[in-house]
C-alpha cells in the first residue's frame, strides 16, 4: 500500500514538473527554428517573420463570429420622397375694367355703332337715321307713293295724310310716319309724296315751294318749313313730271345739300344727288 501511494505521488510530481517545463521555452540558437512546445496547441505559434496567423491564442477558446447587426439588403426600391407635385394651372379671372360714365352724358351714336337707342324716339325712326348716318348722308328720303290728282290737299290736321298712309306699305315698315306732327306735313301741290328723314336732331332743314311763271320758269322760293330740330317731315309736290316745284336745303356734320324731290322718267326711282341724300324706300 505504501508503495502504491509513493508511486502515485511520484507520477503526480513528474506531471507537475513536465507542465512547468513546457511553459518556459528555452532559447534557440540563431538560424535554428524554434520547436513547438508539446503543450502549445497547433496553429498558435508565431512565425519567424513576426506575423500572426490569426488563429486562437494558446489557452483560449475560439470566439464564434457574431453576425452583423446591419439589416439585410433588399431589392425593393426606396420610396421617392422628392417626387414633384402634380402641376396645376391657376386661372386668374380679372374683373372687367370699369367704364367711366356720366349721369348726364347722352349717348353719342356713330357709324361704327349706329343703333344706339335714343330715349323717346321710335325704333323705326332710329333705324332709318342709323342707315343715313352709316351712308354718310345729310338726310334720307322715302318715296311713299302717288296721290290722286282729285284728292284734297294735305290738311294741317293730318287727316288726309293719315288716310293716304293707310293704303301704303310703309305704315307697317316705318311706324314713326304716323307720329309725324301735323305741322310737318307739307303740301306744295302735286301727286308725289316724300318723307324726309334728317340724320339727327342737329340737322338744319328748310323746305321751299318753288314758284314758276306761265312759261314754267323758276320765279321764286316760298319757305314752307324751317326747322332746327331735325324732325322728319312729309311733302307732297310736283304737278309736272318734268319741273319739280319743291326744294329741300339741309346741313349737319356730314355736310350741306340742296335737293329737288323728283323721280326718274325711266324707272320711277328717286333721283338722288351725287352725295348727301340716300334712298330709304
Amino acid at each position: 500500500m505504501k508503495k502504491l501511494l509513493v508511486m502515485l505521488l511520484t507520477a503526480a510530481l513528474l506531471l507537475t514538473l513536465t507542465a512547468c517545463s513546457g511553459s518556459v521555452r528555452p532559447a534557440t540558437p540563431t538560424g535554428e527554428p524554434a520547436l513547438p512546445s508539446l503543450h502549445t496547441p497547433v496553429g498558435s505559434e508565431t512565425p519567424a517573420n513576426g506575423e500572426t496567423t490569426g488563429l486562437p491564442v494558446s489557452g483560449t477558446e475560439p470566439v464564434p463570429a457574431v453576425p452583423s447587426a446591419e439589416a439585410p439588403a433588399t431589392d425593393l426600391p426606396a420610396p421617392a420622397t422628392d417626387a414633384p407635385a402634380p402641376e396645376t394651372t391657376a386661372q386668374t379671372i380679372e374683373p372687367p375694367a370699369p367704364t367711366a360714365t356720366s349721369e348726364h352724358a347722352a349717348p353719342q351714336p356713330s357709324s361704327a355703332n349706329p343703333a344706339i337707342p335714343v330715349p323717346g324716339q321710335d325704333a323705326s325712326l332710329q333705324t332709318a337715321r342709323s342707315v343715313v348716318r352709316a351712308k354718310g348722308a345729310v338726310f334720307g328720303v322715302i318715296f311713299l307713293g302717288f296721290t290722286d290728282p282729285e284728292d284734297p290737299p294735305f290738311d294741317r290736321e293730318g287727316v288726309v295724310f293719315d288716310k293716304f298712309l293707310t293704303n301704303t306699305e310703309y305704315a307697317e315698315k316705318y311706324p314713326f310716319l304716323r307720329q309725324i306732327d301735323a305741322s310737318h306735313i307739307l303740301d306744295a301741290g302735286g301727286t308725289e309724296v316724300y318723307c324726309i328723314v334728317p340724320m339727327d336732331e342737329s340737322t338744319n332743314v328748310t323746305a321751299y315751294f318753288q314758284v314758276t311763271d306761265e312759261n314754267v320758269s323758276f320765279a321764286s322760293n316760298i319757305p314752307l318749313l324751317m326747322e332746327v330740330d331735325g324732325a322728319p317731315f312729309v311733302i307732297r309736290c310736283n304737278v309736272s313730271d318734268v319741273v319739280p316745284n319743291a326744294l329741300v336745303v339741309a346741313s349737319n356734320s356730314n355736310g350741306d345739300v340742296t335737293w329737288e324731290p323728283c323721280l326718274s322718267l325711266n324707272d320711277s326711282s328717286v333721283v338722288l344727288p351725287a352725295k348727301g341724300v340716300c334712298d330709304l324706300s
